[in-house]
């Protein structure tokens, strides 16, 4: 706003562009009301509104769940003669699924010529829903639309079809995206690499993983599933590896994927290995490397090792953590 009325000093008239950037930056905070109230003053000073005026606010109020104001922003759009386009009625569907009404949402989709966005947002929110049917009319009515899917797209597909159980399906997908032009982002890798862990098929997110590892894509998160994975499994050897091998990416350590793995290894009374693997990371920040410290002494105390638990303290002392 200092720079807004620095704009005004100098004789600049503020336009439509002017204010919907502030309108945008207002929902983006979730004040809506008072992007509610820049549009209002667009209209006192007879600025032509058009669909992306009208977007930015029916997005704004979906997303705090307004659907009356979102409704009558609709109507206003309407009767003000502008015909809302697919744009539009995504905003309305986004605002409805994400606070589970994505059946009503997709009553709109006939009024609409729908787009990539459109599948993704339905198939988003009936997966949140963990509405099937919901998910497998949606899928069908993609494959007859012949609509090219984008990688976000894909990504969702992907969580879906994990949630269903569909593994053939999803191999099948994520193998055939270079078919379709699309790359796998840190997000689809992320994606396959979690859903098998969680469902026990370790095997194939080590495959995920090592394609994953073999690309300049740099993601904590799949470090993270791999290793949550690895300690479900009992794998922890393979998990020290992946941490440490995260640890050498110069990856901010996730301590609580670390707590994770040195309470695995504990349980496994391999007091040893779990030690070797503190005293391994010690090229950490002090104080995350404090952190790790403070919970391996606080978990030797528990097993009752309070010889390792003061050698490691007094190793602490030392350095001046």
């Amino acid at each position: 706003f200092t720079f807004l009325a620095k704009m005004i000093k100098e004789g600049h008239r503020p336009n439509k562009v002017t204010y919907s950037a502030i309108m945008s930056a207002y929902c983006k905070k979730g004040k809506v009301e008072e992007a509610f109230g820049v549009f209002e003053s667009m209209k006192d000073l007879g600025i032509d509104l058009d669909e992306y005026v009208f977007v930015i606010l029916i997005d704004g109020f979906g997303r705090i769940g307004d659907f009356d104001k979102v409704f009558c922003l609709f109507d206003e759009m309407e009767r003000s003669g502008i015909s809302p386009s697919v744009v539009a009625y995504n905003a309305v569907m986004n605002g409805l699924s994400k606070h589970g009404r994505t059946s009503e949402a997709d009553e709109l989709l006939k009024n609409v010529a729908a787009d990539v966005i459109t599948y993704s947002t339905l198939l988003h929110g009936y997966m949140e829903e963990e509405n099937i049917p919901g998910i497998l009319q949606t899928k069908r009515r993609l494959e007859e639309s012949g609509i090219s899917m984008d990688v976000v797209m894909c990504n969702v597909l992907i969580r879906a079809l994990f949630m269903m159980g569909a593994f053939e399906d999803v191999y099948a997908l994520y193998k055939g995206m270079p078919e379709m032009d699309l790359i796998p982002n840190s997000v689809t890798y992320c994606t396959m690499i979690d859903g098998y862990c969680k469902v026990g098929r370790i095997e194939e997110a080590l495959e995920v993983f090592d394609e994953f590892r073999k690309t300049l894509i740099s993601s904590l998160a799949c470090y993270n599933s791999i290793i949550n994975g690895l300690c479900k499994n009992g794998m922890t050897e393979m998990a020290i590896e992946a941490l440490l091998e995260l640890n050498h990416e110069g990856l901010e350590l996730d301590i609580g994927t670390f707590r994770m793995l040195t309470k695995t290894i504990f349980e496994e009374n391999n007091t040893k290995k779990a030690l070797d693997l503190v005293y391994r990371m010690e090229g950490l920040g002090p104080d995350i490397y404090s952190s790790v410290c403070n919970d391996s002494i606080f978990l030797l105390c528990q097993r009752g090792l309070l010889d390792d638990a003061n050698h490691m303290w007094m190793m602490m002392k030392k350095k001046g953590l």
